[in-house]
């Protein structure tokens, strides 16, 4: 995986954040007719199944990810994962274990 390291945020863990690209993020959109799906993504994110997002971007095995969230090591943006779909948006943070944070680049 290819990602610029950022310093962190003032009162953000000693870890270094490592941008993702938004494109390399697997996931599913679904538009209603009428929708568009730019305006989805401003409100509410991308529908993501969280343990496939964890292995492309911290380069391990669905099941390392899926026992990573069962333990309660992958949070987005400070809340543990508690599902295994949820929405994502720009800017999220993914925390993976005690020492990889991830942020999701913009689209």
């Amino acid at each position: 995986m290819t990602g610029a390291a950022l310093s962190p945020k003032i009162g953000a863990s000693a870890a270094v954040i490592t941008e993702v690209p938004w494109t390399t993020i697997p996931h599913s959109e679904p538009v209603l007719p009428g929708e568009r799906s730019s305006d989805l993504l401003a409100e509410r994110g991308i529908p993501v199944y969280i343990p496939l997002v964890v292995t492309v971007i911290a380069g391990m095995t669905t099941t390392e990810a899926q026992r990573l969230i069962a333990q309660g090591q992958v949070s987005l943006d400070g809340v543990p994962a508690q599902a295994s779909w949820t929405y994502l948006k720009p800017g999220t943070l993914i925390q993976v274990g005690p020492d990889r944070t991830f942020r999701i680049g913009q689209p």
